[in-house]
């Protein structure tokens, strides 16, 4: 909004989406060096809170900044979204198949026109969150693993090998998928690919004189303020209405200093950034971007630290 109304009717008013953005990765990351310092609860909050403006930053993304729609591509990946669900339905446990149709969705979603970040959202959600395997099964099938090991059998390789591949398959079947793709998938997503995708966009030259540019001011609004104010807004109207409580241990300083971290842009904000505008003014917004970024960052923590000082009560 703060963004709209500093650059409405102007050409680099399709940034709209660049202030919607938060690092998920940067705000948890801060919060995680704080350590006991915070509660719980906070974490908790913070987290539900950039997971859910993640999906709504990428479903702008592949809805506000599409061009042209191809329907027969689209519908095509509606109908490989409908196959997996029809999958889940009738048991299905082979990750080769799902992987399968995750890249014809994704390839489908591509061609379509809308941006194929829509496909991961999805997956996201149709990701089981129960195991595949109860404890009682798993339990039952490591005691006869157990007397497997302990008996003659022990000496038969090609038994052996069988026994114990059964209860690796076992064993990683018990543990949710949605889980297991999050543990399997966050070392290369949050220490390969966003360091590589942060290091080839951010490159811009920061100077103060490009602080009195249109587009850094929209951005550092957006972002610095915007953010938190719309935070503690809804979350205010939220505990008025009855619709949600503040959690334990968590005032509204705590709030509002959540509220600043969420204003950590950087790799979501430069993505939209990219897809937005072109050129000088590109360059423009990363400068806001890099800016905010480290303004709510360190306003967030030190708003944080303020009202988890030792011995003090959340305010």
């Amino acid at each position: 909004m703060h963004y709209l109304l500093l650059q409405y009717d102007a050409p680099v008013a399709s940034g709209w989406g660049i202030p919607m953005a938060t690092d998920i990765a940067f705000a948890v990351g801060i919060l995680a060096l704080m350590k006991d310092r915070i509660p719980k609860s906070l974490r908790v909050m913070l987290l539900s809170l950039v997971i859910a403006d993640d999906i709504g930053v990428i479903l702008v993304i592949a809805l506000g900044y599409t061009q042209d729609i191809h329907w027969a591509a689209l519908l095509l990946a509606v109908a490989g979204v409908g196959v997996v669900l029809g999958l889940f339905a009738l048991g299905v446990r082979n990750m080769a198949v799902y992987v399968l149709c995750m890249l014809l969705v994704w390839l489908a979603l591509h061609e379509s026109g809308i941006h194929a970040t829509l496909a991961g959202i999805a997956f996201g959600l149709l990701a089981p969150t129960r195991s595949w395997i109860g404890k009682g099964r798993l339990g039952a099938a490591a005691r006869r693993t157990l007397c497997f090991l302990k008996g003659e059998g022990l000496s038969r390789p090609q038994k052996r090998y069988d026994t114990l591949r059964k209860m690796e398959q076992l064993a990683r079947k018990s543990i949710p998928p949605q889980q297991r793709f999050g543990n399997q998938l966050h070392p290369w997503s949050g220490f390969v690919i966003m360091p590589l995708f942060a290091l080839a966009n951010a490159g811009v030259a920061v100077s103060p004189e490009r602080f009195s540019d249109p587009v850094v001011a929209a951005v550092i609004c957006g972002l610095c303020l915007g953010k938190p104010v719309g935070i503690v807004a809804a979350s205010w109207l939220a505990v008025k209405s009855g619709l949600a409580r503040l959690p334990d241990g968590v005032g509204w300083g705590p709030v509002l200093g959540a509220g600043f971290l969420a204003g950590i842009g950087f790799t979501m904000s430069l993505f939209i950034s990219s897809l937005a505008l072109a050129g000088p003014m590109l360059d423009e917004a990363k400068v806001g971007i890099l800016v905010a970024s480290l303004i709510s960052a360190v306003a967030g923590t030190s708003l944080l630290v303020y009202f988890y000082r030792s011995g003090s009560s959340p305010g």
